[in-house]
């Protein structure tokens, strides 16, 4: 009997040996078949870089060209009347700007700096942050989320010629 016993004891060693204990296999899975239903993912876009207007020339008037609603929709020609957008900015040399009423009267002037896409007026501790679109036009976001467009006023090269560096020397 003992002869039997120790065969059995044998016989289970071997078999365990063979086909392996749970403890001494590593765990193996086995992926899930294929479905049939499996769309692939969606390639991520790339997004583009962010342009530098850092070295652009800003210099110029800049005028209230538009607004835009936060529905996306552009203020007709009544409700843009009814805005307080009778007034310009010009931007001359050396980070300096001047705001100017419709007369002409000036209202007040700062700094500007440019960082990648981003113009930024100072003054008085006061900051107002322009998104650069193009070379002539910003956009500034306002607490409603209307956007205000100022453009450029191309017809007018004030600022960037040498006879308006002298007119920049006397104001400052």
């Amino acid at each position: 009997m003992k002869k039997l016993l120790l065969a059995g004891l044998i016989f289970t060693a071997l078999l365990c040996a063979a086909c392996g204990l749970p403890a001494d296999k590593e765990e193996q899975t086995t992926p899930p078949p294929p479905s049939y239903t499996t769309v692939a993912p969606t390639p991520t876009p790339t997004p583009s870089p962010t342009p530098d207007f850092s070295q652009a020339d800003f210099r110029g008037i800049w005028n209230v060209a538009g607004v835009i609603a936060p529905d996306g929709s552009h203020l007709s020609e009544s409700e843009f009347a009814r805005l307080d957008t009778d007034f310009y900015i010009e931007i001359i040399k050396d980070g300096v700007y001047f705001v100017y009423d419709g007369g002409g009267q000036v209202l007040g002037q700062g700094e500007y700096g440019v960082s990648m896409n981003i113009l930024t007026l100072s003054a008085g501790g006061m900051q107002t942050v322009y998104i650069v679109v193009d070379e002539n036009t910003l956009h500034c976001q306002s607490a409603d989320d209307s956007v205000t467009v100022m453009t450029r006023n191309v017809d007018d090269d004030k600022g960037k010629d040498e006879t308006s560096n002298d007119e920049d020397e006397e104001r400052e």
